[in-house]
């Protein structure tokens, strides 16, 4: 059921929209972005003419555009005099692009809630396969049809959790990459706006010309800096990816100890204990 809830909130995040002038991202419906047919015309017209030119290119999405994120962006930013890296993370990542983003977690979420699933399912459909191999003979000819009828569904349940993992994995992935380079576009456009504004400033009030070359000098070494530190942001393709699994992980630890108790008795807590002090003396 929770996995099937945060499907709910997963597609209600990705609806298409119906403007003209729309990406094929945003026109895209529900099949064709789980399944990224939005991105054939592309990929036919670059294999058509052996490369891709600016204009064969797709448009940028709503939410992908470098203006709106940084209006965004700077709306964050409006009255805040410094910033700890964590807090900019999370105005970049976050705050300025919390559709993109949450998408990206919603979907990381439920892959690996099927994947969660999966063996409770498998265990229940064995389960049922020693019970009715260790009734009487014969069977009653309903109970078979009923038990038969109920691994068929347990297997198709398995079977929708594999294509379903399988397609909001590759979503959750490719939208944890486009939010790490919405982040570098933020980042690189504040970067470059704070240093022409600093640069004409400080240019202006210089005495001298001497003293504003040499400011102007180190601003651009420190843009430089900043640039390549924007750039690294943008890199961190599967940061999103690694902080949804890294929630979920932590989340289901405890129905994970469950599951390993129902299994094992004691002797779970025994191998959870061990395993701990194994990467305790390890770190």
């Amino acid at each position: 059921m929770i996995a099937l809830l945060l499907l709910l909130l997963s597609v209600c995040s990705i609806q298409g929209s119906t403007q003209l002038d729309a990406s094929e991202l945003d026109k895209a419906a529900l099949w064709r972005r789980c399944s990224f047919m939005w991105v054939y015309p592309t990929l036919a017209e670059a294999n058509r003419s052996g490369a891709l030119s600016l204009h064969t290119l797709p448009k940028l999405a709503a939410n992908d555009q470098p203006t709106t994120l940084y209006k965004r962006f700077a709306a964050q930013l409006r009255g805040v005099h410094s910033l700890s890296a964590m807090r900019l993370l999370v105005k970049t990542f976050v705050a300025s692009q919390p559709r993109v983003f949450w998408q990206c977690v919603l979907a990381g979420w439920t892959f690996l809630g099927c994947m969660f699933a999966d063996p409770n399912l498998l265990r229940i459909l064995l389960a049922n396969g020693e019970a009715h191999d260790g009734e009487a003979r014969p069977e009653d000819p309903v109970k078979a049809l009923a038990h038969l009828l109920f691994n068929l569904g347990i297997g198709l349940c398995l079977s929708l959790s594999m294509l379903l993992r399988t397609t909001l994995m590759e979503i959750c992935y490719f939208t944890s990459v486009r939010t790490a380079n919405n982040a570098r576009s933020q980042l690189i456009i504040s970067v470059f706006r704070s240093a022409v504004t600093s640069s004409s400033s400080s240019s202006s009030s210089s005495s001298s010309s001497a003293a504003g070359m040499g400011a102007a000098a180190e601003g651009g070494h420190l843009t430089n800096l900043m640039a390549t530190d924007a750039d690294s942001v943008g890199n961190a393709s599967g940061l999103v990816w690694c902080f949804a699994c890294w929630t979920f992980s932590l989340c289901t630890i405890p129905f994970v100890i469950y599951l390993m108790w129902t299994l094992l008795g004691n002797a779970a807590f025994v191998g959870c204990a061990a395993f701990l002090a194994s990467n305790f003396c390890a770190g």
